[in-house]
């Protein structure tokens, strides 16, 4: 065995700081960003960023947010151009078997993780917003993958699309060229790939019929 005594103080400092890092990494709430840049926001992204953390809360060990809209602009259905879209992709069901049964069964994916719900009957005066949606395939190497993707930026002639009506907010993402100077100062780095990452974050009830589909 080697005699390691010596180095025993020293060891811990080493390793009760490395350990406080990694403890603050994983304990970053909400974004699990940290705002590092002391520079103030404007009055109008101060005022969103505010708004946004408000309506912030954990239900049932998931996060549950409200989006950031905008005052001075009136949301529209959008159910036609949904409706019409939809129209199409089925079309194309129907020539491609294959793509038919991957499209299915992406669909009952998000809703046995929860992560769709079906929309309560019945009218209701609260403002709707219906998405369309398609597929998108990534290539990589021999492997194919499909994912189902919702165009916020879809809208009826003359009118405001989902992205028209909310906030685009504050960008808090840290500077890609400090990440990378950050992780050549270390030996060691600690990476992560959250699954379906924008998934994970629950839209509070209120306004989940601005998400239709």
């Amino acid at each position: 065995m080697h005699h390691v005594a010596i180095n025993n103080i020293e060891w811990y400092q080493d390793f009760d700081l490395r350990d406080s890092q990694i403890r603050r990494f994983w304990s970053l709430e909400a974004m699990g960003i940290t705002d590092t840049d002391t520079a103030p926001l404007p009055i109008k992204d101060t005022a969103t960023f505010n708004s946004f953390s408000d309506s912030f809360r954990i239900e049932d060990g998931r996060a549950v947010v409200s989006l950031p809209k905008k005052e001075n602009v009136i949301p529209a259905d959008n159910q036609t151009n949904a409706r019409r879209r939809l129209q199409s992709l089925t079309k194309r069901f129907d020539t491609n078997p294959e793509f038919r049964t991957m499209y299915e069964n992406k669909m009952l994916d998000y809703i046995l993780q929860h992560l769709v719900e079906v929309a309560p009957p019945g009218t209701s005066e609260a403002p709707k917003i219906y998405l369309p949606h398609h597929a998108v395939k990534k290539e990589k190497r021999t492997a194919v993958k499909w994912r189902i993707v919702f165009d916020a930026s879809s809208h009826e002639p003359g009118s405001p699309s989902l992205n028209d009506f909310l906030e685009m907010g504050p960008n808090i993402l840290p500077e890609i060229l400090s990440i990378l100077l950050r992780f050549r100062l270390h030996k060691c780095a600690i990476l992560g790939d959250v699954s379906q990452a924008f998934l994970q974050i629950t839209l509070d009830p209120a306004d989940r019929d601005l998400t239709r589909f």
